[in-house]
């Protein structure tokens, strides 16, 4: 039954979802919906979105991760949406009401500045989605790896560092007490996997070995080697990382786990700074002699020997060392 009276009205208005109501309506005065919402539908989106971030804080789940993206950004563009148009509907009433157009006016150019602002980060929100959503249905382009077991103690991983790589052989690990070492040849991949395989390993105490190539989030793997070896020929490759829709400086923020890891396995902080400040559009190629003074390899491999990298160097040019080439390595990658 449909009813007019006033008090009903009256209540209806005063509760929070008459209060947004009114808001969208343009029913407010033009100094409440330009200044007071504008600051409490920031304070509710905020703790809206702390709220799912704590969530998922310790999810690995790139699943999880992806429904919070698209809440969080949800959220973020239904609550700008009613700012902006209450807001804009509340200057329309201004005018209509006072016949002055100034104030008005000056509320609508900052709200259409306000959303030329917004475009960026969700941009940058989408690019995300995306990426997450490919990684959450294993079609991105670092999701590809192999995992072989070979005499019962050497565990070869081929391909790229990937979120399934990590239950992948937390399964081998179970599953074979014997494992001694763990061989790499890899392109790299994903931070937050790497960083778990690399705690894994860390745990079990087992040796690293990079064949071939080792770059990137690779290099966070083989650091976590009780004994790390490298093959004559082998580069290992560091580079700050990236992610589509994320800032180098943010990038820098997350990767502050990382690179705490490798300081805490020994390397000097020298090395870790010129490892995470190369872009990640490029790569630096430490010679042997810098892996060594900076703790990050300890033996080499010559032919079927393993020698401590001090004891090779002493008898090699490390800082001239030679190795294969790029184009090589990265073959041998994807093969």
């Amino acid at each position: 039954m449909v009813t007019d009276d006033p008090l009903s009205q009256s209540r209806q208005r005063s509760t929070p979802i008459g209060y947004i109501k009114k808001h969208w309506r343009g029913e407010l005065s033009l100094p409440v919906s330009y200044w007071l919402n504008a600051f409490l539908g920031n304070i509710v989106a905020f703790t809206l979105v702390s709220i799912i971030t704590a969530s998922i804080e310790d999810s690995f789940s790139p699943v999880l991760i992806l429904l919070a993206l698209i809440s969080t950004y949800s959220l973020v563009f239904a609550i700008l949406v009613w700012q902006v148009t209450g807001t804009w509907r509340s200057a329309e009433n201004y005018k209509n009401k006072t016949g002055t157009k100034g104030w008005a006016i000056a509320a609508q150019v900052m709200l259409v500045l306000a959303v030329i602002q917004s475009v960026s980060p969700f941009t940058d929100g989408f690019k995300q989605i995306i990426e997450v959503s490919k990684i959450a249905t294993e079609t991105d382009n670092v999701s590809n790896f192999q995992v072989e077991l070979k005499s019962g103690t050497d565990l070869h991983i081929t391909g790229y560092i990937a979120f399934k790589l990590v239950d992948v052989l937390d399964k081998y690990f179970k599953e074979n007490r014997d494992i001694k070492s763990v061989h790499l040849n890899s392109l790299g991949g994903r931070t937050g996997p790497a960083l778990r395989i690399a705690n894994s390993i860390l745990s079990k105490k087992v040796n690293t070995h990079a064949e071939v190539g080792c770059y990137s989030a690779c290099t966070t793997v083989f650091i976590a080697g009780e004994i790390r070896v490298i093959s004559i020929g082998t580069k290992l490759g560091f580079h700050q990382g990236a992610f589509p829709g994320v800032s180098d400086a943010e990038v820098k923020s997350v990767q502050k786990e990382e690179r705490e890891f490798f300081l805490d396995r020994g390397v000097s902080n020298s090395f870790v700074r010129k490892a995470y400040n190369t872009p990640s559009r490029q790569m630096w190629y430490p010679s042997y002699l810098e892996l060594m003074e900076a703790n990050v390899v300890t033996h080499v491999k010559v032919g079927e020997k393993i020698l401590p990298i001090k004891r090779y160097c002493r008898k090699a040019d490390c800082d001239k060392f030679s190795t294969a080439p790029r184009w090589l390595q990265e073959t041998a990658a994807e093969i």
